[in-house]
C-alpha cells in the first residue's frame, strides 16, 4: 500500500511538473511572439522612414530641376515659345531645357520621375515601383507678380505619388512633408532684373540663388 501511495504521488508531481512544464513553453512562446511583433513593429517604422526622407530627397531634387530651368532666361524662351499661351485657367505645359529638348512635359500623363528624382516616362496611376512620382505642373496668366504689377504666369505643382505598394501613399504621408511648388515669373524676360552671374556670397541649401523682380536672391521660390 505504501509503494502504491509513494508511486501515486510521485505520478502526481511528474504531472505538475509537466503541466508546469507546457505552461512555462505556452508563456515563452507568447513572450516571444510579443516581442517579435514589437521588433517588427519597430523595423516596420524605421523602413517607413526612411522610406518618406528618400522620397523627400526625391521631391527637393526635382523641385531645383524644374525652378532652374524655369529661371534659365534661355529655357524660358523657348518655353514660351513652344507652347500655347496660357489663359487665366491654370493648363499643363512642357518645359524645356536652354539646349531646346524637352526636360519635362507634363501634357503627357504618362510623365514622371523615378524614385531617385530623375525624368521617366512610364507612371501610371496603378502604382509603379520604376516611375511612382508625377508632378502636375501647369501655368495660367496673373496681373500681379509678388506685390508688383506686372503680367505674369502663375506656376504651379502638385505630386502625385503613386508606388508599386499603393498603400505606401497612404502610410508614408509624405505629403505632410513635401514642398509644393508655386511662384510666379514675368512673362518679359527681361523684367527680371538679374545681371551676370549670382552673387559670389554662399547661399547654403537647401537655399539657392534665383532671380526676382528686384535682384538676385537666397532662398527658396517655392512655398
Amino acid at each position: 500500500m505504501k509503494s502504491s501511495a509513494k508511486q501515486d504521488a510521485g505520478s502526481d508531481m511528474n504531472s505538475r511538473q509537466a503541466g508546469s512544464a507546457i505552461i512555462l513553453a505556452l508563456i515563452a512562446s507568447i513572450a516571444v511572439s510579443l516581442i517579435a511583433s514589437v521588433v517588427s513593429g519597430y523595423f516596420l517604422k524605421i523602413r517607413q522612414s526612411q522610406n518618406r526622407q528618400n522620397l523627400l530627397t526625391s521631391v527637393a531634387q526635382i523641385q531645383l530641376k524644374v525652378l532652374e530651368l524655369i529661371n534659365s532666361d534661355a529655357a524660358w524662351d523657348i518655353t514660351k515659345a513652344n507652347n500655347a499661351v496660357p489663359t487665366n485657367v491654370p493648363s499643363l505645359f512642357t518645359l524645356y531645357d536652354a539646349n531646346g529638348g524637352v526636360a519635362y512635359d507634363s501634357t503627357n500623363l504618362l510623365a514622371g520621375f523615378t524614385p531617385g528624382g530623375n525624368f521617366c516616362a512610364n507612371w501610371s496611376g496603378a502604382g509603379s515601383a520604376i516611375c511612382p512620382l508625377r508632378l502636375e505642373l501647369s501655368w495660367r496668366q496673373i496681373a500681379i507678380c509678388n506685390g508688383i504689377a506686372v503680367a505674369s504666369y502663375q506656376i504651379s505643382g502638385t505630386y502625385n505619388y503613386q508606388p508599386e505598394d499603393l498603400s505606401q501613399a497612404t502610410t508614408l504621408n509624405w505629403q505632410a512633408y513635401a514642398n509644393q511648388l508655386s511662384f510666379c515669373r514675368p512673362v518679359a524676360t527681361q523684367s527680371f532684373s538679374c545681371i551676370g552671374a549670382p552673387p559670389a556670397s554662399p547661399c547654403l541649401a537647401p537655399n539657392f540663388w534665383f532671380c526676382t523682380l528686384t535682384g538676385w536672391r537666397c532662398g527658396r521660390i517655392f512655398n
